[in-house]
């Protein structure tokens, strides 16, 4: 059981601090800049959505409250909702105002270390909702500022599926997803459908971040994750917890070729209406 002025100062940090980041950081920005305030706010509703989505589905254990002033939520503990939320203000900050985030980065560093010390997440929990929030937090600032008219701001999207992939990647290779209670991770091929909906999102925002760009006919959109596919594939074999399946790579390319097609279709219509 964490007691005395460290484990008061963790439950502050998880609370108070983190409502100064979550709460006060998006307020300040859209003080400002109104529009990337409200794109701030909007963002964290989404975040939340997420993060409760990913914690019912995926259902890891949580490994324990170590505070009784602060019992742990009811829901799976990846990732963590503190960690995403805090990493969107960190990065719509550091769009508005450079020196504030760096200055609050600290704090939000507390913020997580503190989920893991109250015993409500575990470190990989912590990692995985940065990376999502990041992503988000990027998308969010850097659609607020692209032009109506940019056929390829779309390309800001891409940041948010980055987060999704590294967050699943974590909580793979760290075993995590054996520990889960989630029933429908075990219907064979389920894994498989996982790998076509976050490469095919890959697809999706790695064509516009190229802007449709094709070496000697084949799409970046869908080389560039396909060998990133291909890189993984090769590192699971390696891993206690994974294992290379060339099937994984066939869902893989499906997925990349379905979305990257769909991105292309919007893209051109886009331009048409131009």
């Amino acid at each position: 059981m964490l007691e005395g002025p460290y484990g008061l100062a963790m439950i502050a940090a998880t609370t108070v601090g983190f409502a100064l980041l979550a709460i006060g950081m998006p307020i300040w920005v859209g003080r400002s800049d109104p529009r990337l305030g409200r794109a701030c706010a909007w963002v964290m509703v989404l975040g939340l959505a997420i993060t409760l989505g990913l914690q019912v589905l995926i259902d890891v254990p949580r490994p324990g409250s170590t505070s009784a002033l602060l019992p742990a939520p009811p829901f799976g503990s990846f990732p963590s909702g503190h960690a995403v939320l805090v990493a969107i203000a960190i990065a719509v900050t550091f769009a508005h105002h450079r020196g504030a985030a760096l200055c609050m980065l600290p704090l939000a560093m507390l913020v997580g270390y503190s989920r893991v010390e109250l015993g409500h997440h575990h470190l990989v929990d912590v990692w995985a909702g940065t990376a999502i929030g990041l992503g988000l937090g990027v998308a969010a600032a850097g659609l607020t500022h692209s032009s109506r008219t940019d056929p390829w701001r779309w390309r800001w999207l891409l940041w948010p599926q980055l987060g999704l992939v590294v967050a699943a990647t974590l909580v793979a290779y760290t075993g995590a997803f054996s520990g889960s209670n989630a029933a429908w991770l075990a219907i064979p091929g389920s894994d498989k459908v996982l790998h076509f909906l976050m490469f095919g999102a890959l697809a999706f925002g790695t064509h516009f971040a190229c802007r449709g760009r094709r070496w000697r006919g084949v799409p970046w959109a869908v080389a560039l994750p396909l060998l990133g596919a291909i890189a993984e594939e090769l590192v699971q074999a390696t891993s206690p917890h994974r294992t290379a399946d060339p099937i994984d790579l066939l869902a893989d390319l499906l997925g990349l070729v379905l979305f990257w097609r769909i991105a292309e279709r919007i893209t051109k219509r886009e331009r048409a209406s131009l």
